[in-house]
């Protein structure tokens, strides 16, 4: 009887000792920051990402010429099949800009 009490207590030890520190470096890890990552860079949930992949545009002038369309959206001039933020330019009129 001794003996196999002896023998799960070392056995229990072995194992504590093998996941608690297993435990305890998975936890402080999933806490410190990665010097490597870019500077900006922040971890999201998917809900967070979905939100973030809306961008939002702003149209800020429509230029039409007989020879030349062009635009300022979010502060960039863009022409007829330019791209801002990923999308394409598709028409230009008077008072808006299809993406």
């Amino acid at each position: 009887m001794f003996k196999t009490s002896k023998i799960l207590l070392v056995m229990a030890s072995f194992l504590l000792s093998y996941l608690v520190p297993g435990a305890a470096s998975f936890a402080v890890s999933a806490q410190l920051d990665d010097p490597t990552r870019p500077p900006g860079y922040a971890l999201r949930s998917p809900n967070q990402k979905k939100a973030a992949a809306e961008t939002r545009y702003t149209l800020y002038l429509v230029q039409i010429s007989a020879s030349r369309r062009s635009a300022i959206i979010n502060n960039r001039i863009v022409e007829m099949g330019g791209y801002v933020n990923g999308a394409k330019v598709i028409g230009i009129y008077p008072s808006s800009v299809k993406l």
